[in-house]
């Protein structure tokens, strides 16, 4: 279904923006995946194995190790989630959550007339994005790649995986760090 044809056509767009703009961060998942049988998508108990709250919880899912996605079932302009302990950020507002391993209350389905999902991003978490132009979504084309750090002061790494155009799988390992309230 053309997101043009059902549901808020602007939300269907920046849903939509989103998705390809997380394609490298995909791909890179999917290349571990091949490599380790990690998922990627999951459930939250799959990492959060040691806090007994997520074992229940549904309606939440991992991408990767360090975003967690809130699936919105019905119509709401918030919502709560859970968040195991650490340092989350969600992702449309950088509004910072500090969590113990706890329920957040309130959290915006509806920024800006636009309804998403809530999707938090773990501090220390480093994202290989899209540059997605404004009227184009044809992943065909894409081929300026960001990178979107969201620091700590804990050494994180993650590794990018893309394909050249001889075939061959590129691979970067980057990390980041706080170290004197510098990157």
């Amino acid at each position: 279904t053309s997101p043009a044809e059902f549901g808020d056509i602007e939300s269907n767009l920046y849903n939509t923006k989103l998705r390809y703009q997380l394609a490298p961060y995909y791909y890179s998942l999917a290349y571990y995946l091949h490599k380790t049988g990690s998922p990627i998508v999951a459930p939250l108990v799959i990492y959060y194995q040691h806090d007994k709250k997520v074992r229940h919880i549904t309606d939440q899912k991992c991408i990767g190790e360090n975003i967690i996605i809130k699936q919105i079932l019905n119509s709401t302009k918030f919502t709560k989630v859970y968040l195991p302990a650490g340092t989350w950020i969600l992702y449309r507002t950088d509004d910072i959550y500090n969590s113990r391993g706890e329920w957040f209350y309130n959290i915006p389905v509806v920024v800006d007339n636009v309804i998403s999902p809530p999707l938090f991003i773990k501090a220390g978490a480093i994202v290989p994005l899209y540059v997605i132009p404004d009227r184009s979504f044809n992943i065909d084309t894409l081929d300026t790649v960001i990178i979107k750090i969201f620091p700590t002061i804990n050494e994180t790494k993650f590794i990018v995986y893309n394909d050249n155009e001889n075939g061959k799988t590129n691979i970067s390992i980057i990390t980041q760090k706080i170290n004197n309230n510098r990157l």
